[in-house]
C-alpha cells in the first residue's frame, strides 16, 4: 500500500540515515542535518534539496488492482523524487572548505553504501509497502546543476544530486467490477451462456 504520505516518509528517512552516518563525525550535531531550501537554510549544516518529481512513465501499470472483495482499485502510480545535496560549514573561514569537503566525502560514502533506504530508518507506513527504494547519484553536467542552482536564486555551490523511488502511490478511486451479460434475448429465442432454449 503506497500512501499519499510516501514523500514526505522518503524525505524523512534520508534525513534519519544522514544523522545516523554523519554524527558525531563529520558533523558534530543531528539537528545541523536536515530538509530545507538553500536560501533559508537557517542553522543546517548539510541541507537536504527536493527540486524535482516526476512520475515513472515506464513503470506505469494500467490495469486496476483487484481487491479481496472484488471491487477494482485503479492502478497506483509511480514517481521519482530529486534531492539536490549541499553543505555549509560553521568553522571558521581557513577550516571551511576543508571542512565541507570531508562532510561532502561522507555523505557520498553513506549513500553509496546504502543504494537502498534500509527498512530500519523507513516509517512503519513505508515499510509496510514492501517496495525496495532506490538512492541513485545523478550523473549531471557542471550546467545542469548551476541551473538546479538558479532555480532557488543562489549562486553555485559544490553539491551532490540524487534520484530516490520508486515511490507507489495508490489511487482512492475504487469501482464495482464491470457485470458480464450471461443471457439476451434474440425475437421469440433466448440464449443462454450459448446454450439456445425455446421459449414457446
Amino acid at each position: 500500500m503506497g500512501k499519499y504520505t510516501v514523500i514526505a516518509d522518503v524525505g524523512k528517512s534520508i534525513i534519519d540515515l544522514l544523522k545516523d552516518k554523519l554524527v558525531p563525525e563529520p558533523v558534530s550535531k543531528p539537528d545541523t542535518i536536515g530538509m530545507c531550501d538553500p536560501k533559508e537554510r537557517g542553522s543546517f549544516v548539510v541541507g537536504v534539496h527536493p527540486y524535482n518529481f516526476k512520475e515513472n512513465a515506464e513503470m506505469r501499470n494500467l490495469d486496476p488492482i483487484v481487491l479481496p472483495d472484488g471491487n477494482l482499485q485503479n492502478p497506483s502510480t509511480s514517481y521519482q523524487i530529486f534531492y539536490m545535496i549541499s553543505i555549509a560549514s560553521k568553522s571558521e573561514q581557513t577550516a571551511k572548505a576543508e571542512d565541507e569537503h570531508r562532510i561532502l566525502g561522507r555523505i557520498v560514502q553513506v549513500l553509496r553504501d546504502n543504494a537502498v533506504i534500509p527498512k530500519k530508518y523507513m516509517p512503519e507506513s513505508l515499510r509496510l509497502s514492501n517496495e525496495e527504494i532506490k538512492i541513485e547519484m545523478l550523473p549531471l553536467e557542471l550546467e545542469e546543476k548551476v541551473k538546479v542552482w538558479t532555480m532557488f536564486s543562489e549562486p553555485y555551490k559544490l553539491s551532490v544530486f540524487y534520484s530516490v523511488g520508486p515511490l507507489i502511490i495508490d489511487s482512492e478511486v475504487i469501482k464495482p467490477p464491470v457485470k458480464r451479460v450471461t443471457s439476451f434475448g434474440v425475437g421469440s429465442r433466448r440464449i443462454i451462456q450459448s446454450r439456445e432454449v425455446d421459449s414457446q
